[in-house]
C-alpha cells in the first residue's frame, strides 16, 4: 500500500483509503497465453521492475530513482507488464501506484511465486532492493 507522506497526506488517510483500482487493460486474455506471460520476463528492466514490486507498491517516480531510467522507458516496460496480466494499477488521487497482479490460474500464480522467491536472490536484483530501502519515499512531480 501507499504510504502516506507529504502531500498524499491529504488523499490517503488512515482508516479511509481512497484505493480505486483500475481495469487491467486485456490481462484476462493476456494471462491465458503462456508465450505472453513469458515474453515478460525476457527484459532486465521488467525483471526489476517485477522485483521491486515483489517487495511492495511503488510509482513510476519511484522506480525512476531506484533504477535510474528515464520516465518513458519505466512507463512502457510498465504497460508491457500490464498488459501481460504480470501487474496491476490502483489510482490514489492523482497518482497511479503499481503492485504484482492477484493470480489468475495455476502458471500465473507459479510465475508470481518465482518473483517472490527466487528474484531476491539474484545479485543486481538484490542491489535494487537494497537502493529502495535507503530511498526515502518521494512524490511525483
Amino acid at each position: 500500500m501507499i504510504r502516506c507522506t507529504g502531500k498524499l497526506s491529504g488523499i490517503c488517510r488512515p482508516g479511509r483509503p481512497r484505493r480505486i483500482t483500475l481495469p487491467a487493460w486485456r490481462s484476462a486474455r493476456a494471462v491465458d497465453n503462456p508465450s505472453q506471460l513469458f515474453k515478460a520476463f525476457a527484459d532486465t528492466t521488467r525483471l526489476r521492475i517485477l522485483n521491486l514490486l515483489a517487495q511492495r507498491d511503488h510509482c513510476v517516480c519511484e522506480f525512476q530513482g531506484i533504477l535510474r531510467l528515464p520516465q518513458p522507458t519505466i512507463s512502457r516496460h510498465l504497460a508491457y507488464l500490464r498488459r501481460s496480466g504480470l501487474v496491476q494499477e490502483a489510482r490514489y488521487g492523482k497518482w497511479i501506484m503499481y503492485s504484482l497482479a492477484e493470480p489468475r490460474n495455476e502458471v500465473h500464480a507459479a510465475l508470481l511465486h518465482c518473483v517472490r522467491g527466487c528474484f531476491p536472490k539474484i545479485d543486481f536484483l538484490q542491489r535494487d532492493i537494497e537502493r529502495d530501502k535507503k530511498t526515502k519515499p518521494i512524490l511525483c512531480r
